[in-house]
């Protein structure tokens, strides 16, 4: 690899390959220092000035997906949580999970009763008085940005909402908190609207230090499409059963069997789902 090589991100960004950063981008993943080490000589052999953020990444998962299924798994989390499509269905119980690991109750896909309308809200999390509305925008391929159009209707959902419940007096349905939550990045204009009105943005890496890439590793909660043991085919049909994370393999190996997986592959599957959910601390 030359040493001015420059990455082409998804979004069509160059920035020069930095060394530091790749290494801990691994490092988050779990990745021992010698595979680390390997994984760095593999990528150094490309002899281009320019390469692709999806080259660097599929020489990368090469390496890992031979020597720690595991890491594999977890440094595959952003092409991972694209798997979930093409419909935001899946995404949405995954965010749920999310909320449910952090001591909320959820509900997902609930109809709501709005002052002007009634409203579908992906997801209501309650945790004891605190009642927190939250969307999720879920997008099927990196380098696009969730825009200020989001937060601005969902801020006038919000309020929608909460002045029904407020003329009604049903405290139940109150809610304290909005959220969007994305699996990629928000618009300059969307951050700025969401700190002026009070909603709280989560996206791949925002805010800096609670993205849900953090969430995700801290919790240990992984979709299930983290696992390189199984095909996408077979991602869909467990995530058409409602298998979502690899966390719930543990709890449905019935539903393996009923879906049709052989005991063997059963057993790779719980491994290295059991592997993938270790907790990390980016």
């Amino acid at each position: 690899m030359s040493k001015n090589i420059t990455v082409i991100k998804a979004s069509g960004d160059k920035e020069p390959f930095s060394e530091k950063k790749y290494k801990s981008a691994l490092k988050r993943a779990g990745a021992s220092e010698k595979v680390i080490k390997e994984a760095l000589e593999k990528v150094k052999k490309i002899r281009k000035t320019e390469v692709t953020a999806k080259e660097l990444y599929r020489e990368t998962f090469k390496v890992l997906k031979k020597k720690e299924r595991g890491t594999a798994g977890r440094y595959n989390l952003k092409n991972a949580l694209f798997q979930l499509g093409p419909s935001g269905y899946p995404f949405e119980h995954f965010v749920g999970d999310i909320f449910q690991e952090l001591g909320y109750s959820v509900e997902v896909g609930k109809n709501v009763q709005g002052k002007c309308v009634q409203h579908e809200v992906d997801v209501i999390a309650i945790n004891g008085n605190k009642h927190a509305l939250i969307e999720c925008k879920f997008h099927n391929s990196p380098g696009l940005y969730t825009s200020v159009k989001v937060p601005l209707y969902v801020k006038a959902r919000f309020d929608d909402l909460n002045e029904y419940a407020d003329k009604h007096k049903k405290k139940s349905e109150h809610f304290h908190e909005g959220y969007v939550f994305t699996n990629t990045r928000f618009s300059r204009d969307s951050m700025a609207y969401a700190k002026c009105r009070g909603l709280n943005l989560v996206g791949w890496s925002y805010p800096e230090g609670k993205g849900i890439a953090n969430l995700i590793d801290t919790l240990g909660i992984h979709p299930i499409t983290c696992l390189a043991v199984i095909t996408k085919k077979e991602a869909k049909k467990l995530i058409e059963q409602g298998i979502v994370t690899c966390r719930d393999i543990a709890n449905k190996l019935k539903t393996l069997k009923a879906i049709g997986f052989k005991q063997k592959k059963i057993d790779q599957i719980v491994e290295e789902a059991k592997s993938i959910c270790k907790k990390n601390k980016r």
